[in-house]
Protein backbone atom coordinates (compact mmCIF):
# COMPACT_ATOMS: atom_id res chain seq x y z
CA UNK A 1 0.00 0.00 0.00
CA UNK A 2 2.78 2.45 1.15
CA UNK A 3 4.46 1.63 -2.27
CA UNK A 4 1.82 2.34 -4.27
CA UNK A 5 1.02 5.62 -2.39
CA UNK A 6 4.33 6.91 -2.73
CA UNK A 7 4.57 6.14 -7.15
CA UNK A 8 1.22 7.39 -7.19
CA UNK A 9 2.49 10.51 -6.19
CA UNK A 10 5.05 10.73 -7.82
CA UNK A 11 3.55 10.05 -11.25
CA UNK A 12 0.82 12.48 -10.28
CA UNK A 13 3.60 14.94 -9.63
CA UNK A 14 5.46 14.64 -12.71
CA UNK A 15 2.59 15.35 -15.01
CA UNK A 16 1.88 18.18 -12.53
CA UNK A 17 5.06 19.68 -13.13
CA UNK A 18 4.96 18.61 -16.98
CA UNK A 19 7.71 20.52 -18.83
CA UNK A 20 10.25 20.84 -21.78
CA UNK A 21 13.16 22.79 -23.19
CA UNK A 22 13.84 23.57 -26.54
CA UNK A 23 16.17 26.15 -28.65
CA UNK A 24 15.06 29.39 -30.37
CA UNK A 25 16.92 28.97 -33.69
CA UNK A 26 17.17 32.57 -34.98
CA UNK A 27 16.86 35.83 -32.89
CA UNK A 28 16.10 39.63 -33.56
CA UNK A 29 18.09 42.35 -32.47
CA UNK A 30 16.30 44.33 -29.59
CA UNK A 31 13.97 47.14 -30.45
CA UNK A 32 14.96 50.92 -29.57
CA UNK A 33 13.18 51.26 -26.67
CA UNK A 34 13.35 47.37 -25.69
CA UNK A 35 9.39 47.39 -25.07
CA UNK A 36 8.39 45.16 -28.08
CA UNK A 37 4.94 44.32 -28.94
CA UNK A 38 2.73 41.64 -30.07
CA UNK A 39 4.54 39.61 -33.25
CA UNK A 40 3.24 38.60 -36.52
CA UNK A 41 4.65 36.18 -38.94
CA UNK A 42 3.97 36.46 -43.01
CA UNK A 43 4.49 34.14 -45.72
CA UNK A 44 4.29 34.94 -49.04
CA UNK A 45 5.09 31.94 -51.25
CA UNK A 46 3.86 34.01 -54.44
CA UNK A 47 6.14 36.84 -53.82
CA UNK A 48 8.96 34.19 -52.12
CA UNK A 49 9.10 36.75 -49.36
CA UNK A 50 8.60 35.36 -45.11
CA UNK A 51 8.73 38.31 -42.48
CA UNK A 52 8.37 38.72 -38.59
CA UNK A 53 6.25 41.81 -38.16
CA UNK A 54 7.29 43.50 -35.34
CA UNK A 55 7.37 47.04 -33.60
CA UNK A 56 8.43 49.42 -30.95
CA UNK A 57 5.55 49.97 -28.15
CA UNK A 58 6.92 53.49 -27.60
CA UNK A 59 8.92 54.41 -30.52
CA UNK A 60 6.62 55.50 -33.74
CA UNK A 61 8.64 52.62 -36.03
CA UNK A 62 6.46 49.23 -37.50
CA UNK A 63 9.15 47.09 -38.62
CA UNK A 64 8.71 44.26 -41.41
CA UNK A 65 12.15 41.80 -40.39
CA UNK A 66 13.40 39.11 -43.42
CA UNK A 67 15.65 36.65 -42.60
CA UNK A 68 19.11 37.52 -42.92
CA UNK A 69 18.21 40.96 -44.23
CA UNK A 70 18.08 44.61 -42.63
CA UNK A 71 14.47 45.46 -41.01
CA UNK A 72 12.20 47.47 -43.62
CA UNK A 73 10.72 50.45 -41.34
CA UNK A 74 7.04 52.18 -41.66
CA UNK A 75 7.46 55.54 -39.18
CA UNK A 76 5.01 57.56 -37.84
CA UNK A 77 2.70 55.36 -35.71
CA UNK A 78 3.40 53.40 -32.08
CA UNK A 79 2.46 49.45 -32.84
CA UNK A 80 1.30 47.68 -30.09
CA UNK A 81 -0.33 44.60 -31.88
CA UNK A 82 -0.28 42.90 -35.03
CA UNK A 83 -1.90 39.43 -37.21
CA UNK A 84 -1.73 38.46 -40.55
CA UNK A 85 -3.47 36.12 -43.07
CA UNK A 86 -3.08 35.72 -47.05
CA UNK A 87 -0.85 38.98 -48.44
CA UNK A 88 -2.22 41.07 -45.18
CA UNK A 89 -1.36 42.17 -42.22
CA UNK A 90 -3.01 44.61 -39.55
CA UNK A 91 -1.37 46.55 -37.05
CA UNK A 92 -3.12 48.42 -34.17
CA UNK A 93 -1.46 51.97 -33.58
CA UNK A 94 -2.66 53.22 -29.90
CA UNK A 95 -1.06 56.70 -30.61
CA UNK A 96 -3.24 57.25 -33.81
CA UNK A 97 -6.69 55.25 -32.90
CA UNK A 98 -6.69 53.70 -35.71
CA UNK A 99 -5.84 50.34 -37.37
CA UNK A 100 -2.77 50.19 -40.27
CA UNK A 101 -3.17 47.77 -42.77
CA UNK A 102 -0.55 46.72 -45.55
CA UNK A 103 0.32 44.22 -48.55
CA UNK A 104 3.20 41.57 -49.05
CA UNK A 105 3.66 41.44 -52.86
CA UNK A 106 6.31 40.65 -55.25
CA UNK A 107 6.64 44.22 -55.46
CA UNK A 108 7.03 44.82 -52.00
CA UNK A 109 5.26 46.11 -48.63
CA UNK A 110 2.76 48.61 -49.19
CA UNK A 111 0.13 50.26 -46.98
CA UNK A 112 -3.23 50.25 -47.85
CA UNK A 113 -5.83 53.51 -47.30
CA UNK A 114 -8.51 52.74 -45.00
CA UNK A 115 -12.12 53.61 -44.79
CA UNK A 116 -14.99 52.91 -42.09
CA UNK A 117 -12.71 52.44 -39.34
CA UNK A 118 -13.13 54.15 -35.86
CA UNK A 119 -11.63 52.82 -33.29
CA UNK A 120 -10.50 54.51 -30.23
CA UNK A 121 -7.27 52.67 -28.10
CA UNK A 122 -7.00 49.48 -29.99
CA UNK A 123 -4.87 47.09 -28.48
CA UNK A 124 -4.53 43.27 -29.45
CA UNK A 125 -6.05 42.49 -33.02
CA UNK A 126 -6.81 39.44 -34.89
CA UNK A 127 -7.59 38.78 -38.59
CA UNK A 128 -8.99 36.15 -40.23
CA UNK A 129 -9.97 35.03 -43.68
CA UNK A 130 -13.57 33.75 -45.03
CA UNK A 131 -14.31 30.88 -47.01
CA UNK A 132 -15.55 33.28 -49.47
CA UNK A 133 -12.16 34.89 -49.41
CA UNK A 134 -13.06 37.90 -47.61
CA UNK A 135 -11.32 39.14 -44.42
CA UNK A 136 -11.99 40.00 -40.76
CA UNK A 137 -10.53 41.81 -38.38
CA UNK A 138 -11.34 41.57 -34.40
CA UNK A 139 -9.70 44.59 -32.09
CA UNK A 140 -9.57 45.31 -28.79
CA UNK A 141 -10.79 48.73 -27.25
CA UNK A 142 -10.50 48.42 -23.56
CA UNK A 143 -13.40 45.91 -22.33
CA UNK A 144 -15.07 45.68 -25.53
CA UNK A 145 -14.08 44.28 -29.18
CA UNK A 146 -14.64 45.42 -31.98
CA UNK A 147 -15.61 42.99 -34.83
CA UNK A 148 -15.20 44.38 -38.91
CA UNK A 149 -16.00 42.82 -42.10
CA UNK A 150 -12.80 44.42 -44.66
CA UNK A 151 -13.28 44.31 -47.96
CA UNK A 152 -10.63 45.31 -50.71
CA UNK A 153 -11.74 48.40 -52.56
CA UNK A 154 -10.17 50.43 -55.55
CA UNK A 155 -8.24 52.46 -52.82
CA UNK A 156 -7.37 50.11 -50.49
CA UNK A 157 -9.72 48.36 -47.46
CA UNK A 158 -13.13 49.57 -46.68
CA UNK A 159 -14.77 48.22 -43.27
CA UNK A 160 -17.64 47.68 -42.46
CA UNK A 161 -18.72 47.08 -38.32
CA UNK A 162 -20.69 44.20 -36.95
CA UNK A 163 -21.57 43.08 -33.92
CA UNK A 164 -18.72 44.07 -30.93
CA UNK A 165 -18.43 41.73 -27.76
CA UNK A 166 -17.90 42.99 -24.36
CA UNK A 167 -15.67 41.26 -22.00
CA UNK A 168 -14.81 41.28 -18.13
CA UNK A 169 -11.32 42.34 -18.74
CA UNK A 170 -9.03 43.95 -20.86
CA UNK A 171 -7.74 41.68 -23.54
CA UNK A 172 -3.71 40.50 -23.18
CA UNK A 173 -4.09 38.72 -27.05
CA UNK A 174 -6.94 37.93 -29.92
CA UNK A 175 -6.60 34.69 -31.75
CA UNK A 176 -9.26 33.03 -34.05
CA UNK A 177 -9.82 29.85 -35.98
CA UNK A 178 -10.50 30.58 -39.73
CA UNK A 179 -12.82 27.25 -39.29
CA UNK A 180 -15.57 27.82 -36.87
CA UNK A 181 -15.11 31.56 -36.57
CA UNK A 182 -14.22 31.03 -33.25
CA UNK A 183 -12.65 34.07 -30.99
CA UNK A 184 -10.42 32.94 -28.32
CA UNK A 185 -9.38 36.20 -25.91
CA UNK A 186 -6.65 35.65 -23.24
CA UNK A 187 -7.72 37.82 -19.64
CA UNK A 188 -4.62 38.01 -17.96
CA UNK A 189 -6.46 37.67 -14.34
CA UNK A 190 -9.41 34.98 -15.59
CA UNK A 191 -8.53 32.61 -18.21
CA UNK A 192 -9.31 32.10 -21.68
CA UNK A 193 -12.49 33.60 -23.01
CA UNK A 194 -14.03 31.90 -26.24
CA UNK A 195 -16.70 33.41 -28.46
CA UNK A 196 -18.39 31.42 -31.20
CA UNK A 197 -20.12 32.68 -34.36
CA UNK A 198 -23.36 33.24 -32.81
CA UNK A 199 -21.70 35.49 -30.08
CA UNK A 200 -22.09 33.16 -27.16
CA UNK A 201 -19.32 33.37 -24.53
CA UNK A 202 -17.61 30.58 -22.75
CA UNK A 203 -14.46 30.46 -20.41
CA UNK A 204 -12.85 27.38 -22.06
CA UNK A 205 -9.79 27.18 -19.47
CA UNK A 206 -9.71 29.40 -15.58
CA UNK A 207 -6.28 31.10 -14.72
CA UNK A 208 -6.93 29.18 -11.45
CA UNK A 209 -7.40 25.65 -12.86
CA UNK A 210 -6.61 25.57 -16.15
CA UNK A 211 -3.02 25.50 -15.82
CA UNK A 212 -2.26 28.98 -16.85
CA UNK A 213 0.12 30.75 -14.97
CA UNK A 214 -0.19 33.55 -12.48
CA UNK A 215 -0.91 35.95 -15.86
CA UNK A 216 -1.95 34.64 -19.51
CA UNK A 217 0.00 36.76 -21.65
CA UNK A 218 -0.06 36.60 -25.79
CA UNK A 219 -2.64 33.40 -27.00
CA UNK A 220 -2.66 31.98 -30.60
CA UNK A 221 -3.51 28.72 -31.88
CA UNK A 222 -2.17 25.76 -33.95
CA UNK A 223 -5.34 24.41 -36.24
CA UNK A 224 -4.95 20.60 -37.17
CA UNK A 225 -5.64 19.03 -39.60
CA UNK A 226 -8.19 16.20 -38.13
CA UNK A 227 -10.05 19.38 -36.49
CA UNK A 228 -8.41 19.80 -33.24
CA UNK A 229 -6.61 23.07 -32.03
CA UNK A 230 -3.56 23.48 -29.59
CA UNK A 231 -3.94 26.79 -27.76
CA UNK A 232 -0.86 28.21 -27.02
CA UNK A 233 -0.33 31.03 -24.25
CA UNK A 234 2.75 32.69 -22.62
CA UNK A 235 3.05 32.91 -18.96
CA UNK A 236 6.16 35.02 -18.57
CA UNK A 237 6.03 35.07 -14.71
CA UNK A 238 7.03 30.92 -15.27
CA UNK A 239 8.86 31.58 -17.87
CA UNK A 240 7.11 29.36 -20.22
CA UNK A 241 4.67 28.91 -23.10
CA UNK A 242 1.89 26.32 -21.82
CA UNK A 243 -0.08 24.21 -24.29
CA UNK A 244 -3.61 22.96 -24.51
CA UNK A 245 -5.21 20.56 -26.95
CA UNK A 246 -9.20 21.92 -27.11
CA UNK A 247 -11.42 19.37 -29.27
CA UNK A 248 -15.15 19.65 -29.20
CA UNK A 249 -16.45 19.86 -25.57
CA UNK A 250 -12.82 18.70 -23.79
CA UNK A 251 -9.76 20.49 -23.21
CA UNK A 252 -6.69 19.29 -21.35
CA UNK A 253 -3.06 20.63 -20.53
CA UNK A 254 -0.43 19.09 -22.50
CA UNK A 255 2.91 21.16 -21.49
CA UNK A 256 4.66 23.75 -20.42
CA UNK A 257 7.75 24.91 -22.81
CA UNK A 258 11.03 26.74 -22.42
CA UNK A 259 12.88 28.72 -24.83
CA UNK A 260 16.56 28.45 -24.19
CA UNK A 261 19.91 29.11 -26.73
CA UNK A 262 20.64 26.98 -29.51
CA UNK A 263 23.52 25.93 -28.25
CA UNK A 264 22.06 24.44 -25.66
CA UNK A 265 23.16 26.73 -22.61
CA UNK A 266 21.59 28.19 -20.03
CA UNK A 267 20.23 31.59 -21.80
CA UNK A 268 16.43 30.72 -21.26
CA UNK A 269 14.17 32.81 -21.91
CA UNK A 270 13.14 34.61 -19.03
CA UNK A 271 9.57 36.71 -19.59
CA UNK A 272 7.35 35.47 -22.89
CA UNK A 273 4.91 38.09 -22.98
CA UNK A 274 3.68 37.60 -26.29
CA UNK A 275 3.34 34.93 -29.21
CA UNK A 276 3.01 34.18 -32.99
CA UNK A 277 2.06 30.61 -34.10
CA UNK A 278 2.83 29.89 -38.18
CA UNK A 279 1.96 25.88 -38.54
CA UNK A 280 2.52 25.66 -42.34
CA UNK A 281 5.99 25.40 -44.41
CA UNK A 282 8.48 28.19 -44.74
CA UNK A 283 11.89 28.53 -46.02
CA UNK A 284 14.09 27.37 -43.04
CA UNK A 285 11.40 26.14 -40.85
CA UNK A 286 9.47 22.77 -42.91
CA UNK A 287 7.36 22.29 -39.93
CA UNK A 288 6.11 25.84 -38.90
CA UNK A 289 7.44 28.35 -36.63
CA UNK A 290 6.57 29.89 -33.40
CA UNK A 291 7.80 33.30 -32.52
CA UNK A 292 8.20 34.38 -29.20
CA UNK A 293 8.49 37.88 -27.80
CA UNK A 294 11.21 38.63 -25.19
CA UNK A 295 10.11 41.09 -22.68
CA UNK A 296 13.68 41.05 -21.13
CA UNK A 297 15.96 41.24 -24.06
CA UNK A 298 13.42 43.22 -26.12
CA UNK A 299 13.56 41.24 -28.88
CA UNK A 300 11.61 37.99 -30.42
CA UNK A 301 13.06 34.69 -31.30
CA UNK A 302 11.97 32.09 -33.77
CA UNK A 303 11.62 28.76 -32.64
CA UNK A 304 10.81 25.59 -35.02
CA UNK A 305 7.90 23.70 -34.82
CA UNK A 306 10.36 20.59 -35.94
CA UNK A 307 11.66 21.23 -32.01
CA UNK A 308 8.25 21.19 -30.53
CA UNK A 309 7.33 18.35 -32.44
CA UNK A 310 10.33 16.31 -31.02
CA UNK A 311 9.15 17.00 -27.54
CA UNK A 312 4.92 17.53 -27.89
CA UNK A 313 4.56 15.27 -31.56
CA UNK A 314 2.23 18.07 -33.50
CA UNK A 315 -0.50 16.60 -35.56
CA UNK A 316 -0.80 17.35 -39.96
CA UNK A 317 -1.67 20.92 -39.38
CA UNK A 318 -4.86 22.29 -41.07
CA UNK A 319 -4.74 23.67 -44.70
CA UNK A 320 -7.74 25.68 -46.76
CA UNK A 321 -9.60 23.97 -48.85
CA UNK A 322 -7.78 23.89 -52.33
CA UNK A 323 -9.01 27.69 -54.41
CA UNK A 324 -9.63 29.57 -50.77
CA UNK A 325 -6.30 31.64 -51.84
CA UNK A 326 -6.21 31.45 -55.62
CA UNK A 327 -3.90 33.82 -56.95
CA UNK A 328 -2.79 34.42 -53.57
CA UNK A 329 -0.20 33.53 -51.12
CA UNK A 330 -2.00 30.95 -48.49
CA UNK A 331 -3.04 31.49 -44.90
CA UNK A 332 -0.29 33.42 -42.67
CA UNK A 333 -1.66 31.68 -40.05
CA UNK A 334 -3.41 32.22 -36.61
CA UNK A 335 -1.98 34.91 -34.49
CA UNK A 336 -2.06 37.67 -32.34
CA UNK A 337 -0.46 40.51 -33.58
CA UNK A 338 2.90 42.54 -32.22
CA UNK A 339 6.40 44.60 -33.37
CA UNK A 340 10.21 44.76 -32.92
CA UNK A 341 13.21 45.80 -34.46
CA UNK A 342 15.94 44.22 -35.38
CA UNK A 343 18.26 41.63 -37.76
CA UNK A 344 18.33 37.84 -37.16
CA UNK A 345 21.44 35.58 -36.20
CA UNK A 346 22.56 32.53 -38.51
CA UNK A 347 21.45 29.21 -36.81
CA UNK A 348 20.51 25.75 -37.82
CA UNK A 349 16.91 24.48 -37.85
CA UNK A 350 15.62 21.14 -37.22
CA UNK A 351 12.69 19.23 -38.73
CA UNK A 352 10.05 16.63 -36.88
CA UNK A 353 8.03 14.90 -39.04
CA UNK A 354 3.80 15.29 -37.89
CA UNK A 355 2.48 12.92 -35.56
CA UNK A 356 -0.06 12.86 -32.98
CA UNK A 357 -3.84 14.15 -32.46
CA UNK A 358 -4.93 17.30 -32.83
CA UNK A 359 -8.20 16.83 -30.73
CA UNK A 360 -9.03 17.68 -26.83
CA UNK A 361 -8.03 15.34 -24.16
CA UNK A 362 -9.03 15.08 -21.06
CA UNK A 363 -11.93 16.63 -18.91
CA UNK A 364 -12.59 20.81 -19.22
CA UNK A 365 -10.23 23.01 -17.21
CA UNK A 366 -12.72 25.94 -16.77
CA UNK A 367 -15.70 26.68 -15.43
CA UNK A 368 -19.39 25.99 -16.82
CA UNK A 369 -19.76 27.69 -20.36
CA UNK A 370 -20.66 31.01 -20.01
CA UNK A 371 -19.74 31.78 -16.50
CA UNK A 372 -16.99 33.55 -15.44
CA UNK A 373 -14.26 32.04 -13.19
CA UNK A 374 -13.78 32.62 -9.37
CA UNK A 375 -11.37 34.93 -8.17
CA UNK A 376 -7.56 33.09 -8.82
CA UNK A 377 -5.55 32.33 -5.63
CA UNK A 378 -2.21 31.42 -6.75
CA UNK A 379 -2.87 30.26 -10.17
CA UNK A 380 -1.83 26.91 -9.14
CA UNK A 381 -4.82 24.81 -7.66
CA UNK A 382 -7.06 22.35 -8.97
CA UNK A 383 -5.89 19.52 -11.57
CA UNK A 384 -3.12 17.38 -9.93
CA UNK A 385 -2.15 19.52 -7.24
CA UNK A 386 -5.87 19.28 -5.68
CA UNK A 387 -5.23 15.74 -5.22
CA UNK A 388 -1.77 15.47 -3.39
CA UNK A 389 -3.04 16.63 -0.26
CA UNK A 390 -5.19 13.16 -0.29
CA UNK A 391 -2.59 11.03 -1.16
CA UNK A 392 -0.73 12.71 1.43
CA UNK A 393 -3.26 12.18 4.20
CA UNK A 394 -3.99 8.62 2.37
CA UNK A 395 -0.60 7.43 3.37
CA UNK A 396 -0.49 9.24 7.07
CA UNK A 397 -3.83 7.14 8.25
CA UNK A 398 -2.66 4.38 6.03
CA UNK A 399 1.18 4.60 8.92
CA UNK A 400 -0.55 5.89 11.95
CA UNK A 401 -2.65 2.42 11.65
CA UNK A 402 -0.31 -0.20 11.28
CA UNK A 403 2.05 1.01 13.98
CA UNK A 404 2.30 -1.44 16.80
Amino acid sequence: MKRLLVTSMLLVGGAAFAQFTIPWTVETSSVASSRPGDPAFIYSPAAGLQFVVGGDTIQPSLYFWQPGQFPQFFTGAVVGSADARASLVVASSTANNSVLVYEVTDAGITQLATSGLNVLSPGPVALSRNPDGGFELWVSTVLVIEHFAMNRVQAGVAFTQLTPITVPEVPSGLAVDDRRKRLYVAQPNLGVLTVDANGNKAFLLSIDAGRLGTSVGGIDLFLAADGGTYVLTAASNEQQINVHSHGGSQTAFLTALQITTPDGGSGTLVTPKFLDVYERPTPGFPRGVLVVQDDALGNYKLVSLGDVDSVLPLPPPYIPPDGLDAGRPPDAGVSDGGLTDGGFTDAGVRDGGPSGSGGGTGQPSGPAPGSEPPTPSCGCTGGPFAVLPALLMLWWIRRRSTRP
